[in-house]
């Protein structure tokens, strides 16, 4: 993949713990910086997706926040963002609830 090198500005302070950081992880500031943003990116996209979704089929309802949270809270790992694009929200409580489906057109 072709790179772009760029020039930010941080706090000195911030700076410092960025390298630190990067550094406890193995990384260099670039790397480290690049999968931060990476994130960030996915949570923007993600929260498009959200948007558009209530824009067609209303918004969420409480039970489905609420399993959502649940269901975040409980898990140990972030699914890839690719399991997230096949049209569908699912919002799952614990096995002795029955999980509510919303499914795209």
């Amino acid at each position: 993949m072709p790179v772009k090198k760029i020039t930010i500005s941080l706090d000195a302070q911030l700076a410092d713990e960025l390298s630190r950081d990067a550094k406890d992880d193995g990384d260099s500031v670039s790397a480290w910086v690049a999968r931060a943003i990476e994130s960030q990116l996915r949570s923007h996209r993600l929260r498009e997706m959200l948007d558009e979704y209530q824009a067609e089929f209303g918004a969420f309802t409480e039970e489905e926040r609420e399993a959502t949270r649940k269901f975040w809270q409980e898990s140990l790992s972030t699914p890839e963002p690719s399991s997230l694009s096949n049209g569908e929200i699912v919002a799952s409580g614990d096995s002795s609830t029955t999980s509510s489906k919303r499914k795209a057109s």
